[in-house]
Order: structure tokens, then C-alpha cells, then sequence
């Protein structure tokens, strides 16, 4: 009788314990779905709008899902490094696609844009595409559905998802016709790639060599002196 007793308070505490780690595991789920920025808006600044302009335009290129390992091995990024400025990035927590997007354009960690899951449904904060446009500058996405969801009200040209290459072919009509002031250009390629393959694939490295070569393309359309292009992971 004694053992049975054992047993059946041995089975209850672990039945508590799993009801606990389940009640956990939920409520820190929930922590980072509903997870809303305590902090007050700030006041709008027109401090940068009352700036020179430096730049004829600007062009920012994602590569979506580049090992910094990988891009070392990219000819036309090891270019851009002996002539610009090369850094190394952080994500921020959580590491997904959609905060990361929204860190890039916003300068705002996750804990400060609220942007905490890949399925957010927006709108984001302000962005870049908010401050340019309040200069009324014209700005444009290629392939970055993301971007457009979040910051789409301040999006002029709009470019869906399609092959990297279609996407390329794209940016270069842009660039040519100086249809744009601020544009930001998703490819991602290298990204599926790594998914199915790793990020040490042959398969991997050929998306790089390819996603290098369009890179090369679009700074052989750009004018330095007058343009600037950065290029960055996801």
C-alpha cells in the first residue's frame, strides 16, 4: 500500500510539474507574440530633414540569409571593402526575418519597434521610407514583401517577390530611368539555398557567386560619386 502511495504521489508531483512547464512555456510565448514596446513615442524631429543632402540616392541591398564566412569568398563585396566601409552586423533577439527587416529600416532593436514575430501584421514604426518621404523623395522595394507590408504607406514602386535574376533586371531599370531616391532590394536566393542544402553547400556557394556577379551588375549602372549602396545580411 505504502509503495502504491509512493507511486501515486510520484505520478502527481511529475503531472504538476509538466502542468507547470506547459503554463511556462506559454506564457513566454505569449510574452514575445503580444509583446507590445512600454515606451513612450518620441516627439518628431525635423532635425534630419533640415540636413544637406549627401547623396543623390541611396540603394540598400539585402542579401537574405549571407554567412559572413561566405561573403568573404564574394569578389565584388571584397571591392566594395577596399573602397567603402565594412562591419560586421547584429540581429537582435528574436533572429527572424521580419524583426531583422524592421531593425534594418528602423533603427530600433525589437524591444523598441514591437516587431517580435514573422507573422506581425503591421504596420511597422516610422522608417526610413517614412522620413524619406517626408522629403519628398520618391522610394521604391524590389522583392521585399516584408518591407512593403510593413512600411508600405510610404512606398512608391513596389516590385513583388520573383527569381533573383528577374529582381536584378528590375533594380537596373530603376537605376537607369533614376525612377527612385531611396531603394531597397531583396535577394534571396542564397537564403533557399542554405535552408535546403547549409550554409557550407556547394549549392550555397554558387547562390553566392551568382547573387555576387548581380551585385557587380548594379555597381557597374551605379555612380559612386553621387550614389550611395549598401549592402548588408538579413
Amino acid at each position: 500500500m505504502k509503495m502504491r502511495d509512493k507511486a501515486m504521489t510520484k505520478a502527481a508531483a511529475l503531472m504538476a510539474l509538466g502542468l507547470v512547464s506547459i503554463a511556462q512555456t506559454i506564457y513566454f510565448y505569449k510574452s514575445v507574440v503580444d509583446y507590445r514596446p512600454p515606451f513612450p513615442e518620441m516627439p518628431e524631429s525635423n532635425a534630419l530633414r533640415s540636413s544637406p543632402r549627401l547623396a543623390r540616392s541611396v540603394l540598400v541591398i539585402v542579401v537574405d540569409g549571407l554567412r559572413i564566412d561566405a561573403s568573404y569568398q564574394m569578389n565584388t563585396l571584397n571591392l566594395l571593402r577596399d573602397c567603402g566601409m565594412d562591419s560586421i552586423s547584429m540581429a537582435g533577439l528574436p533572429s527572424l526575418s521580419l524583426p531583422g527587416d524592421a531593425v534594418l529600416f528602423t533603427g530600433s532593436w525589437q524591444e523598441f519597434s514591437g516587431v517580435t514575430t514573422n507573422w506581425y501584421e503591421g504596420p511597422g514604426p516610422d522608417s526610413i521610407f517614412d522620413e524619406a518621404k517626408k522629403s519628398n523623395l520618391t522610394t521604391s522595394t524590389v522583392g521585399y514583401g516584408s518591407a512593403e507590408m510593413m512600411f508600405g504607406r510610404s512606398i512608391d514602386i513596389k516590385t513583388g517577390y520573383s527569381q533573383d535574376r528577374d529582381l536584378l533586371g528590375r533594380c537596373l531599370e530603376l537605376i537607369t530611368n533614376g525612377s527612385y531616391s531611396l531603394m531597397a532590394v531583396h535577394f534571396s536566393s542564397l537564403d533557399h539555398e542554405g535552408h535546403l542544402h547549409g550554409g557550407r553547400s556547394d549549392q550555397y556557394l554558387k547562390a553566392a557567386t551568382e547573387v555576387d556577379g548581380y551585385i557587380a551588375e548594379i555597381l557597374n549602372h551605379l555612380n559612386l560619386n553621387e550614389s550611395v549602396m549598401i549592402v548588408t545580411s538579413d
